[in-house]
This record gives C-alpha cells, sequence and structure tokens, in this order.
C-alpha cells in the first residue's frame, strides 16, 4: 500500500490484505483542516472470503463495501456496500418444528440477557449491508434439504444494525422441489417463504407449505407466524381430524385403527420414547455418515398391524438419495428405495420390498412429474 499526503488530505492506495481466506483489495480518502479529521471513506473490494455459519457450516462471499465517517447528523460511521453470497451450505441441526423447552428457556434466557448487557455506547459502527446471490444456497441438516433463493423484487436484501446486535431485512424464498422432515415423515416442499421484517430482532416469519404420501391419505403440512414461535397445522385428504392426522404420521394409524387393534398398538411406544427422549438427535450426530437414523413405526400389510421399525438414509449427492428401513417385530419386513432427481420437476424414485408372500419381493418405481403455475 502507499500513502499520499496533500494539503488537506491523505489518500491510501494500493491496500491489500488477506480477509478470512480471501482477497482484500482497497483504496481510501481521509480530509482534514489542520489537524483535525473532518471526513473519511475507506472503499474495498472483497473476493473469495470464507465466513462460518457453524461448525460444520460455511459461505463463500465476494464484496464491495466501503467504511464512511458519519453524516446528516449520525454519531456512528457506516459500512455499507453490497456482498455477494457465491456459495453457502447450512448443515447444523435444527429442532424448528420439535417442541424443546430446554431450547426455549434458553432462548428466553439470552433475550433478557441480552437486553439488560446492551449498551449502546459500545456501538462503534453502523451497518447496511445488500446481500445478493445465484442459486448455489442449501440448507442440509436433520429438519430440510432445500435450495433457498434471495427475493429483491420489492425490495433488496439487507445486512443491518451495529457491530454488537444484526438482523436481516428482506425476503427469503424456500424452494418448491426440496425435502422437509417431520414426524419421521419426509415431506415435499411445495412453497416457501421467510420474511425479514423485524430491524431489532432475527425473528423472520414463516409460511410454508409441505406435502407427504401416508398410506392413501395426502398429508399437508403448513408453518406459519414466527420463527421463534411457529404454528403446525396437519390436514390431509380424504379429510381426517388434526390428532388423527399426527398420530398417522407417528405410528402410520388412525386413533379408530389403534383402538380396533388394542394392545398391538403399544410397539408405538420405542419410536415415542426414541423421538421425545432426543436419542435419535444425538445418534445422527454421532454416526454423521447417516443423514437418517431412527426407530419409527408403521403399518405391516403382512401382520395386519403397526409394528417398530428402523431406518437409515443418507444424500449422497444433491439429487441422489438411498434409504432403507426393516421390522423389529417378527415380521422382519424390509424395504428400500432409491431417489433420484432428474431436474427441477422431474424425478425417478425405484423401491423394493419384501412384505409380501414372495420369495424376491417386489420391486417398484414411481415417476414424478412436478408442475407449476
Amino acid at each position: 500500500s502507499s500513502l499520499r499526503f496533500s494539503r488537506n488530505a491523505v489518500l491510501v492506495d494500493n491496500l491489500r490484505a488477506q480477509v478470512l481466506g480471501g482477497d482484500a483489495r482497497g483504496s481510501g480518502r481521509v480530509t482534514l483542516d489542520g489537524l483535525s479529521l473532518t471526513s473519511y471513506r475507506l472503499d474495498t473490494s472483497i473476493r473469495d472470503a470464507r465466513l462460518a455459519l457453524g461448525p460444520r457450516s460455511s459461505a463463500v462471499v465476494n464484496g464491495n463495501i466501503s467504511l464512511t465517517s458519519p453524516t446528516g447528523g449520525e454519531e456512528l460511521p457506516l459500512l455499507g456496500g453490497q456482498i455477494e453470497v457465491v456459495r453457502l451450505r447450512y448443515t447444523e441441526p435444527v429442532q424448528l418444528l420439535n417442541l424443546d423447552l430446554d431450547r426455549i428457556s434458553r432462548r428466553i434466557t439470552q433475550r433478557r440477557d441480552r437486553a439488560l448487557t446492551y449498551d449502546p455506547e459500545g456501538d462503534s459502527v453502523r451497518l447496511d449491508l445488500r446481500l445478493v446471490a445465484g442459486s448455489n444456497l442449501r440448507v442440509e441438516n436433520n429438519l430440510a434439504q432445500t435450495d433457498l433463493r434471495i427475493d429483491d423484487r420489492s425490495q433488496p436484501l439487507r445486512l443491518v444494525g451495529t457491530n454488537q446486535i444484526q438482523t436481516l431485512l428482506g425476503t427469503v424464498r424456500i424452494e418448491p422441489h426440496g425435502s422437509l422432515r417431520f414426524r419421521n415423515t419426509e415431506f415435499d416442499i411445495e412453497r416457501g417463504v421467510l420474511e425479514f421484517t423485524d430491524p431489532f430482532e432475527f425473528n423472520p416469519n414463516i409460511d410454508l407449505l409441505a406435502t407427504a404420501v401416508r398410506r392413501d391419505w395426502t398429508i399437508n403440512l403448513q408453518v406459519f407466524g414466527s420463527y421463534e414461535d411457529p404454528t403446525v397445522v396437519l390436514t390431509s385428504n380424504p379429510p381426517l381430524s388434526e390428532a388423527d392426522v399426527a398420530l398417522l404420521l407417528t405410528v402410520g394409524l388412525t386413533q379408530e385403527e389403534t383402538e380396533q387393534l388394542g394392545a398391538s398398538a403399544a410397539s408405538a411406544v420405542p419410536e415415542l420414547l426414541w423421538s421425545l427422549s432426543g436419542v435419535d438427535d444425538e445418534v445422527s450426530r454421532l454416526v454423521p455418515i447417516l443423514d437418517e437414523l431412527t426407530i419409527t413405526t408403521d403399518y405391516s400389510r403382512r401382520t395386519g398391524r403397526a409394528e417398530p421399525r428402523v431406518r437409515v438414509g443418507r444424500r449422497l449427492t444433491e439429487r441422489v438419495k438411498v434409504g432403507a428401513s426393516a421390522g423389529l417385530a417378527g415380521s422382519r419386513d424390509v424395504e428400500a428405495n432409491v431417489e433420484v432427481r432428474i431436474s427441477e420437476s422431474f424425478s425417478v424414485e425405484v423401491d423394493y420390498e419384501n412384505d409380501e408372500d414372495s420369495t424376491w419381493g417386489n420391486v417398484g418405481g414411481d415417476l414424478r412429474w412436478r408442475i407449476e403455475f
């Protein structure tokens, strides 16, 4: 870098540095009135910087940002400009749709502590950065396998706040064709949007619709409301009560079928204990080679009752997923499937099952074509 001095200014040229593993180049100007600082501006271009979003998640970004002195009565300098998210992968496990009282309590405590400890005197810079991105934004964790897209048609997506508190303003869309897991069932995402409207809290409004097929019913999962306090609504076609839908997803049976089976419904107990105790999440964390490892309950056509099963799954690539399950009771049913997404609207699934009275079992397949309108 080099400095040039004039009568009332200092010019900074060819400033180079390594920032977050990327290259940064900058220049700037400082205006003086005698020995007093009157204004300044530093412009920086950053390429291929890597941001850690968690122990297993990261983003690669480019940016053109500037730091300018306070103007118009503002007391703090402004860090502004544009950040391009070149690639983002978020793989941290989350529990958005699970009842987690400890997590809720921690969040309330953290918010209270932040309100008590925040001191405006500690703010040293204001933030107003526009975020842009292409199509390389993806979430791959225990909750979802889906792509994200910044929707800036009505307003840009902005990172705002100060050096102490940051949040987003704008809209992020959850692309269709992804998947969402809820109650050990994989749902296809039909639509989803995150609206960031609170300039003081990272608490977007959610509007999401996903569907799944469970036996003879199509299940609709709607999630709406705030991220910290979402509302989950389950409906079905043909219609069932919400309690019946929840039971169908959990043990593969409706309330009436459970009552008819009587004592055999107790086979659902292992799954309930597995899920509510949090063992499923801990096992998935300790066995990272598997994306899914759960104890579930499903209806066996061979025995005519609900039976516990172990399910495993692994996404080999963004377009290929394999899975298998086996009965833990007397029937020892085995199922396996491979799903390949050919394009954004077309996918192929091949299934194998041995739960019928057949020496070699049954092999089948599905072709899925999605039309949006």
